[in-house]
């Protein structure tokens, strides 16, 4: 499963970018991983991409399990992601995340709600 995230330090936004398909097997795994990221950097927000190879229902799952977190831990997040389907499918099951086909829009999504 390889992923990558990079905080960007000016706007205290964590991204994270799936570019595999999530596992079933792997999806608590990789909750797990991004809950520890969560916590070590506390970020304001958190931006979640989902390359269009990465953008399936599993991944849609951590999704929704990551914005639990977030939830609890005050932080905002977005998601980014190319297929209108899955996007669809989100807003769906959690109508008040922001999703966007675009990762440039999904943090322009979580910096109008931080804090100046």
């Amino acid at each position: 499963m390889e992923f990558t995230s990079r905080l960007q330090l000016a706007a205290d936004t964590l991204v994270v970018t799936v570019h595999e398909p999530v596992a079933t097997d792997r999806r608590a795994g990789l909750t797990q991983d991004i809950h520890d990221l969560i916590t070590e950097h506390r970020p304001t927000a958190v931006v979640f991409e989902l390359t269009p190879t990465a953008s399936t229902t599993t991944a849609v799952s951590v999704i929704l399990r990551l914005a639990r977190h977030c939830d609890a831990t005050g932080t905002r997040l977005a998601v980014a992601t190319p297929v209108p389907a899955i996007r669809h499918l989100i807003n769906a099951n959690q109508p008040a995340l922001p999703v966007h086909a675009h990762v440039h829009d999904a943090l322009t999504a979580t910096r109008r709600h931080l804090p100046h």
